[in-house]
């Protein structure tokens, strides 16, 4: 009986391999491309100055405290791939070397003492002003600060504070600068 069945095997075995020689089979390849949609990130003033203050401007001040501010707004336009296929504008703020004081939820000054004073003992917090929230979260990390399309519309202009932030009992006179990175994504 084995010898029956061996044949037989054989030959089923070999059926396909006799259909790729035949030409019977073709291979069809599929390529194509799925995206989202991209937005241009509009910020007006890219150079944001705070008001000067005197370091007696702060001395009354606990730490944790803010002083002085700057509104801005930051906006989203020129969709590609249909601003109607946008659902939610995700926004975060980073410190661009991550040199933030996450007991403040702040961004550091980057200004080092090289023939020009850095002011010390204070930072800056930038604040969501729907709720007053810094941009940053308890780990200094950033935030996903979400912007419902059907409440916030592409080309909304989305408002933000930043302050200056005491972070120590004595402040020093000096420059003050931090560079913040904004990124946009989408959902």
């Amino acid at each position: 009986m084995t010898t029956r069945w061996l044949p037989l095997l054989s030959y089923l075995l070999a059926l396909p391999a006799m259909a790729d020689e035949s030409g019977n089979q073709v291979q069809l390849s599929f390529s194509g491309q799925v995206a989202i949609p991209t937005c241009k990130l509009v910020i007006p003033e890219k150079y944001l100055e705070l008001p000067g203050a005197l370091v007696s401007d702060f001395s009354p001040l606990a730490a944790g405290d803010t002083y002085g501010e700057k509104a801005f707004t930051v906006s989203v336009a020129e969709c590609t791939g249909g601003r109607d296929q946008v659902s939610d504008v995700l926004l975060t703020f980073a410190a661009k070397n991550g040199d933030t004081d996450a007991r403040f939820a702040a961004f550091n000054n980057q200004v080092e003492d090289k023939g020009d004073p850095s002011a010390t003992g204070i930072a800056v917090v930038i604040q969501d002003a729907r709720d007053d929230s810094s941009v940053l979260g308890s780990d200094g990390n950033p935030r996903y600060l979400i912007y419902p399309t059907a409440e916030y519309p592409v080309g909304s202009d989305y408002h933000f504070t930043a302050r200056y932030i005491k972070t120590a009992d004595n402040v020093r006179s000096g420059f003050f600068y931090a560079d913040v990175i904004i990124t946009a994504t989408y959902g």
